[in-house]
């Protein structure tokens, strides 16, 4: 059984110029059970921490 915290994340800053870009990936290994049927969560949790991202660039 694959563990949802063993997921990758990666933060990827782009500088063009005066302006700063970033990209934030997320995967998460869902395709085994049970976590496959909790996929929609760790979906809505990526997305939490996302913005929680974004807020403290802010």
């Amino acid at each position: 059984m694959t563990d949802p915290g063993a997921g990758e994340e990666a933060f990827i800053v782009h500088r063009t110029g005066e302006r700063v870009f970033l990209t934030v990936r997320s995967l998460a290994p869902a395709a085994e059970q049970p976590w496959r049927a909790l996929f929609p969560l760790l979906l809505v949790a990526q997305r939490i921490a996302r913005r929680r991202y974004l807020r403290a660039l802010r």
